[in-house]
Parts: structure tokens; sequence; C-alpha cells
């Protein structure tokens, strides 16, 4: 069986498509990477076995040298990552948050769903302060 360079590319540039499905792992990228610079070896190497080798020895040093850096840096670069982010900013009730309630608030001209940490009832318009982050939901209390 002889595997042409034109298939360790397509099945690159498929994997490739692929982790653009994937929640972010950055497994099927590097298999994808592997397979196309194999196939670009494949122009001048023509053995199978030769092919195999290198893809899987390309796979192996492009995971253990560049899979972990490049999850961080997403990591660091992702939007809201941080979740000390808004802690201690002053917001507005858009509606009637009952005391451990959701609702929604405004904070930094952005309307954000809430969760009312505070023992008292939240009234519409009125100023909160957020004082911590569950993913996309800020945690607010009343301004006292």
């Amino acid at each position: 069986m002889h595997i042409l360079w034109w298939q360790w590319t397509s099945l690159g540039i498929l994997l490739l498509l692929l982790e653009m499905l994937t929640p972010g792992g950055f497994y099927l990228f590097f298999i994808g990477i592997a397979a196309i610079l194999t196939g670009v070896a494949g122009v001048f190497i023509r053995s199978p076995l030769i092919q195999i080798i290198l893809f899987v020895v390309l796979l192996a040093l492009l995971i253990s040298r560049f899979r972990k850096k490049l999850v961080e840096r997403v990591k660091k670069s992702t939007p809201y990552a941080d979740r000390r982010e808004f802690i201690g900013e002053e917001g507005c009730s858009k509606e009637p948050i009952t005391a451990g309630g959701e609702g929604m608030v405004e904070v930094r001209g952005t309307t954000w769903q809430a969760k009312n940490a505070g023992t008292t009832d939240l009234p519409a318009n009125a100023s909160c302060v957020v004082i911590s982050r569950d993913g996309l939901r800020l945690v607010v209390t009343p301004k006292s």
C-alpha cells in the first residue's frame, strides 16, 4: 500500500477543521499538523513505513513541546478568563431580584445574569456591588 502525500495533507486539513468543533484540547490540531508535515515530506519519502514513523515522531514532538504552551496561551487570552474581573464594581439591577434569587444587572454598560447573594431583596434600578463571578454570571449584593 502506497500512502500519497495528498492523503496525509487531506487528513491533516480535515483534523484541523474538526478541531474547531471541539472544546479546545488541541489534540486534533497537533495530529493535523503532524499529518500535513508528513504529507509535505511524503512528496520526497515514498516508503509508507517511513512516513508512518515520521508521523508518530512528529506527533510526539509537537504534543510534548507545544501543546501545554498553546493551551496556557489560549486560556490567558480568553475573554473573562480572570474570575476576579468585575469584583468590587458597582452595577444596577434591571429587575427585582429576591435574596438568593437570580435576575439581570447592568455592569459597565452591559447586562449580565446575576445572583443576589445578599440577605435582602434587590429592587429594580437599585445599586449593587459585584462580589464574585460564577462563569459569566455575576454574584452581587445590594450596595449599602
